[in-house]
C-alpha cells in the first residue's frame, strides 16, 4: 500500500464514525423544530437556487422545454459541493472499490436520506399534494450485479419500505447532462397504474434523468407525487443568489442530523 492510501477497514471506520445513527433530538435533547424551507428564492420546479426575479432556474427552463410538458416537484436531503463528505459518500456508496466500504456507506446514506423523509414528511405531502404509494428509482447509466446502486439505497430506507416498486429500466432515447426524453425509460413489469409515485434518485445536478423518469411515467398512466433525491451538488461561486442559498441549504436539512466530529458546526451540517 503506497503512501496516501487508505486500506478499506480503515475507510469504513472512517465512515461509521461520521456517520452514526442519526439522532431524533438536537443537541439539548428536545425533539427537533418542525420542518421550515428556508426564505431563500428557489426555483418553483426543483427548489434549487435562482436568479432574483426568476420563478424556475436555467436547468428547469430548458428541461421544460425540451420535454413540453410541466416537471414534478424535487426535493432533497442534502445540499453540497464537489469534494465535501456528502460528495465523496455518494460516490463510495456506488464507485469504491472495497465492498465494504460501499456496503458501510450506503448504510449510511440510508439511514440519513430515512431520517430526512420521516422529518420533513409533512412539508413533502404539501409540496407533493400529498402521499405517496409507490416508489421508482431512476435507472443508473452502470447497474451493478444487485440492481443499480439507488435500488441498493432505498432497499435500506425504511420509510420506503412499505411502498409498491415500479420498476424502470434503460430505453431507446438519449439522456443527458440538459438532455431530457420521456422515451429514455420505459416501465418494466406489464404493472397498472395504480397511486401516485415517488420517484427516487440519489443526487440531483440538473434534474434531466428524474424529469426524463417522471415524464416516462407519466406517459405510461402513472400520477407522479414528485422526485426525492439523497443529494443536490451546488457550486456556490456561480453567483450571489447561489451564494445565499448555499449559506441556508447547505449540508443535511435535518436538525437531529448532528455528527460527534467537532466540525460539524451547527444543526443540519455536516461538512467534510
Amino acid at each position: 500500500m503506497g503512501a496516501g492510501e487508505t486500506r478499506g477497514d480503515d475507510r469504513v471506520s472512517q465512515v461509521e464514525t461520521a456517520g452514526h445513527d442519526p439522532s431524533v433530538r438536537d443537541r439539548a435533547g428536545r425533539d427537533p423544530p418542525g420542518p421550515r424551507w428556508p426564505p431563500a428564492p428557489s426555483c418553483l420546479s426543483c427548489d434549487g437556487p435562482v436568479r432574483p426575479g426568476s420563478l424556475r432556474c436555467y436547468c428547469c427552463d430548458r428541461l421544460v422545454r425540451t420535454l413540453g410538458r410541466p416537471l414534478a416537484p424535487v426535493a432533497t436531503a442534502c445540499a453540497y459541493r464537489v469534494g465535501e463528505q456528502a460528495h465523496r459518500w455518494l460516490r463510495a456508496y456506488k464507485d469504491d472499490p472495497s465492498p465494504a466500504v460501499r456496503t458501510v456507506t450506503a448504510r449510511v446514506l440510508a439511514e440519513r436520506f430515512d431520517a430526512w423523509l420521516r422529518w420533513a414528511g409533512d412539508d413533502l405531502a404539501v409540496r407533493f399534494g400529498g402521499p405517496w404509494e409507490a416508489v421508482a428509482t431512476v435507472p443508473s447509466t452502470r447497474p451493478g450485479r444487485h440492481g443499480a446502486p439507488v435500488d441498493v439505497l432505498v432497499r435500506s430506507v425504511p420509510s420506503l419500505a412499505g411502498a409498491t416498486r415500479v420498476p424502470l429500466v434503460r430505453a431507446s432515447a438519449p439522456v443527458g447532462h440538459l438532455v431530457a426524453d420521456a422515451r429514455a425509460f420505459a416501465v418494466a413489469g406489464g404493472l397498472r397504474p395504480d397511486g401516485p409515485v415517488l420517484v427516487v434518485d440519489d443526487t440531483v445536478t440538473t434534474g434531466a434523468r428524474a424529469q426524463s423518469a417522471v415524464a416516462c411515467l407519466r406517459l405510461a398512466g402513472w400520477r407522479v407525487a414528485g422526485v426525492v433525491a439523497v443529494g443536490r451538488a451546488l457550486d456556490p461561486t456561480v453567483g450571489p443568489w447561489v451564494a445565499t442559498y448555499w449559506a441556508e441549504r447547505r449540508g443535511w436539512q435535518v436538525p437531529a442530523l448532528l455528527a460527534r466530529d467537532p466540525r460539524a458546526v451547527a444543526p443540519g451540517r455536516l461538512d467534510g
